[in-house]
């Protein structure tokens, strides 16, 4: 009869028990992305994550919706990163205006980005609102499996919960929020 010894012991456990799960590539994570890009650096940095979990196989884009009035140029921003970072096949839209009461006009943020960034582009922009890409997003996913990430205002999260209570219940797995304060 032949005897292991602790190492080969250990090390057979290993080879059968650990081994084939270690090697297997872990569950891509689905996101849609709520963000207000062009307002501070944190929606860029996000997106630069985004580019590198993407490429890892860890995370899948299914979309981002850009909020904070002007909605619009943000969302071509976000679409103009999001090229610039290989990730041209994410889909892209403006929201809402966050809740922003600035009656409509451009904030000095907005006007240095339409004016300074040469990747600003609205090619690949949706058509559709934010809301529409949201519940065409959700209707395609599979049951409980999308991240919710919020980088931005929560409205337009709520709209889609208000609006779409059962799909949103059924389809998002989790809600994942980055807060802020500002000091007073």
């Amino acid at each position: 009869a032949c005897t292991l010894s602790e190492a080969e012991l250990a090390l057979r456990i290993f080879r059968e028990q650990v081994e084939p799960f270690a090697a297997a590539a872990p569950a891509q994570t689905s996101v849609l992305v709520l963000m207000d890009p062009g307002q501070d650096l944190d929606d860029e940095m996000f997106l630069v994550m985004l580019a590198a979990l993407s490429a890892r196989g860890l995370v899948h884009c299914v979309g981002v919706v850009c909020t904070l009035e002007p909605a619009t140029i943000r969302a071509k921003l976000a679409r103009g990163t999001l090229n610039e970072l290989g990730l041209h096949d994410v889909p892209v839209a403006a929201g809402t205006d966050g809740g922003a009461k600035s009656g409509g006009g451009m904030d000095a943020s907005a006007r240095k980005l339409e004016k300074g960034v040469s990747y600003l582009t609205a090619t690949g922009v949706a058509g559709n609102t934010g809301l529409s890409l949201m519940k065409e997003v959700l209707e395609s996913a599979e049951p409980k499996s999308v991240s919710l990430v919020l980088i931005s205002s929560l409205k337009d999260a709520a709209d889609l919960l208000r609006t779409y209570e059962e799909l949103f219940a059924a389809k998002v797995k989790e809600v994942v929020i980055q807060g802020g304060v500002v000091a007073t």
